[in-house]
């Protein structure tokens, strides 16, 4: 399991924690492998462990709302937005995507990129 790798949590709080990634996965319809990785990816970032959860859920949501082909690309855009729109939840994030998407002739991912490419130039 990645999270092992990046996290300083016990082996065996990481073993409770694998057991919860099924019921997440569950309430957001993705699996608890994506969940699991996604969490991996904000650990990476620097969040703790409570925040890298909290956000792998909310990357899942994003996937499933969006054209993303994978658990990557949608945290990946998901972790970029954020970072330079500090000041929006990811719950915002989500919905002003989605919004968009559903109310313009634009795809939901198509929307995240062009927001990772103006958060990279606004992060400068």
């Amino acid at each position: 399991m990645e999270v092992r790798k990046v996290s300083t949590e016990s082996l065996d709080s990481l073993k409770e924690w694998q057991k919860i990634t099924f019921n997440q996965a569950d309430t957001v319809g993705t699996t608890a492998q994506q969940i699991q990785e996604s969490t991996a990816s904000w650990l990476r970032l620097g969040k703790s462990f409570t925040e890298a959860q909290d956000a792998a859920v909310a990357s899942n949501w994003l996937l499933n709302v969006s054209e993303f082909q994978n658990i990557d690309d949608a945290t990946t855009a998901l972790m970029s937005i954020t970072q330079a729109f500090n000041d929006l939840s990811f719950e915002n994030v989500i919905d002003s995507l989605n919004a968009v998407g559903d109310h313009y002739s634009s795809a939901t991912d198509q929307l995240a990129s062009g927001l990772q490419n103006a958060a990279a130039v606004l992060k400068i």
